[in-house]
């Protein structure tokens, strides 16, 4: 077997993603190149370098594997991308070609699924506020700050469903909420029932959630999605979470909402990054964190362990669970949309 490895050896994310074992295990399912420079493969590189290989390993800001790079792909059979989704670093005939997409898609999920918990319990108790104030002020319990919640019992809202959500709703359940679904897809009534979920309106997760936590995909039909009129709709006090895109949240309706003071905020993803309006910042009802939802560095080498084991099922004859099918890939967040024009 022949694997080529297109994420740049010296880059930042290499040694997080490939330990020396999971080196020394590729070395044994095959010969393997990496790219050996602090830089992506160019288009024209990436035609060179995947002739005889049998399999290909990209990653964050990998060349796109389209039908050009495709003509010097005589003997690929395997393509494993390191990262969640691969909208933008595959094309169609790569299907068509029968050649196996696997993907990360699932450990980032749950990854991401973990931060939506977190982003959660730490707004609802204030957590960035009481320990700045303690470590910085000297500060202890503030008499002008009265906001002290729990999870427990709350009602969540969920904005699409997919690999997020699903681990999303195994989190809360510990916490007995009840939630409030968006989708575009009817779910199975066992399902919603096992889960204590009622699938709603759109206009409905805003207005009855005391929790809007936004799963969705960016896509040219996703962008913009959230307007002004759904914050109106939300309850005072209400916490607003976004671990998908910036761009699914209409920015200047989000902006008006922070400066009224009225919501809660958990903002782990912008139209721009870092984001640049003051509006943003020092802000007690603002929790902003630098696009980090997941996953955390701890989990990458699992991803890529998941893959090798993957190909060596699939080999073998045995199953294989990192699969993504055109009909998910295809809707799967684009980056090259919802981007601001400079």
């Amino acid at each position: 077997m022949d694997i080529l490895v297109t994420m740049p050896t010296k880059s930042a994310h290499f040694p997080t993603f490939f330990y020396p074992e999971t080196i020394e295990r590729m070395k044994k399912m095959g010969n393997v190149v990496f790219n050996e420079s602090d830089k992506q493969f160019t288009h024209e590189e990436l035609c060179e370098h995947i002739k005889g290989k049998d399999v290909v390993m990209t990653g964050w800001g990998s060349p796109c594997v389209d039908e050009d790079v495709l003509k010097h792909a005589d003997k690929l059979k395997y393509f494993a991308h390191t990262a969640g989704s691969v909208t933008n670093f595959l094309c169609e005939e790569v299907y068509n070609r029968g050649i196996k997409v696997l993907g990360g898609n699932e450990f980032f999920a749950e990854s991401v699924a973990e931060s939506c918990l977190a982003y959660m319990l730490s707004s609802l108790r204030m957590i960035p506020f009481h320990a700045h104030n303690v470590s910085y002020n000297r500060g202890w319990r503030d008499p002008s700050e009265t906001r002290s919640e729990g999870l427990y019992d709350k009602t969540v809202g969920i904005v699409s469903f997919g690999a997020i959500s699903r681990y999303l709703i195994k989190l809360l359940k510990p916490f007995h909420v009840k939630i409030k679904l968006y989708s575009r897809k009817a779910l199975p009534q066992d399902y919603l029932d096992e889960n204590n979920i009622e699938q709603v309106s759109l206009e409905d997760v805003f207005r009855l959630s005391d929790i809007v936590s936004i799963q969705t995909a960016q896509n040219p039909q996703t962008v913009g999605m959230i307007k002004a009129e759904h914050f109106a709709l939300m309850k005072d006090d209400a916490l607003f979470i976004n671990t998908a895109r910036g761009s699914v949240v209409d920015e200047e309706a989000l902006l008006n909402e922070i400066k009224k003071d009225r919501l809660y905020f958990v903002l782990d993803v912008f139209h721009e990054e870092p984001p640049i309006s003051d509006i943003y910042y020092g802000r007690k009802r603002v929790i902003m964190q630098p696009h980090k939802g997941g996953p955390t560095v701890d989990r990458r080498h699992y991803i890529t362990e998941a893959l090798l084991t993957d190909i060596e099922n699939d080999m073998a004859g045995k199953p294989t669970w990192l699969d993504i099918p055109w009909e998910v890939a295809k809707n799967m967040t684009n980056n090259d949309v919802g981007k601001k024009k400079k």
